[in-house]
């Protein structure tokens, strides 16, 4: 006859190792959340780096040093890290903008960077938001000449030449129009651009600079046309 087998040291074995996997599961997930909290702070650190060598390597030339802008538009601007998303800003820089200085980057649209490096990119740009200045509420003084050349290459081809209507967009150099709408409104409309009549909106485009170029410019022909700049906005 077999003698009586004792299994309890067994058993309990088998329960206290249980136990231990399930604590150190739960001793596991609790930690998870700050370790990958950490993890993509450590991630997004690595890309600001990255994306700011990138920038002095390729970017400083047209659009400065700290991003305020020179032959591109500023990109250390509150109005536009605030109003445009990551997948624009992605965009933009993968694919250029057509009739403009700024070429396309990614290479996949001909350009030397990988999606990564654009991403990094991106992820410095968006470190700007939270000290970005907002160079909307800057007065600044415009150069008509430069406007018109910024006119001729980006304008024009809706508007025509000086701005006396084409096809495809209306005349701006016409004087009704300059007498009844001031700085303001062009401003505005070149800023936020009229997508539903297919106007872009150049305000993520062009500088503030660039911007107040053109309304210098828009000034000459109101003062050949209509004589002084109106002092107050009307409705269109």
């Amino acid at each position: 006859m077999r003698p009586h087998e004792n299994y309890s040291p067994y058993f309990v074995t088998g329960i206290i190792l249980t136990l231990a996997i399930l604590i150190s599961f739960q001793v596991y997930i609790a930690r998870e959340p700050g370790r990958t909290t950490q993890d993509a702070a450590h991630d997004k650190e690595v890309a600001v780096s990255e994306g700011q060598a990138l920038y002095k390597r390729n970017c400083i030339t047209c659009h400065g040093s700290s991003g305020e802008g020179d032959v591109g538009p500023a990109l250390n601007d509150k109005t536009f890290l605030d109003t445009t998303a990551d997948d624009t800003i992605f965009s933009v820089i993968s694919s250029g903008v057509p009739g403009t200085e700024m070429p396309a980057w990614n290479q996949s649209h001909g350009g030397p960077l990988t999606d990564e490096n654009v991403r990094q990119l991106v992820a410095f740009l968006r470190s700007w938001q939270p000290t970005a200045i907002d160079r909307h509420t800057q007065p600044k003084a415009g150069d008509p000449n430069n406007g018109a050349q910024i006119f001729a290459s980006v304008c024009a081809i809706c508007h025509g030449a000086d701005g006396k209507g084409g096809d495809n967009a209306p005349a701006l150099n016409d004087p009704d129009k300059l007498k009844q709408f001031d700085d303001a409104w062009y401003q505005s409309t070149i800023i936020e651009g009229r997508p539903a009549q297919g106007m872009p909106t150049w305000g993520t485009v062009l500088s503030p600079q660039q911007i107040a170029d053109l309304l210098a410019l828009v000034d000459t022909w109101r003062q050949a046309a209509n004589g002084p700049t109106p002092t107050a906005t009307q409705a269109p």
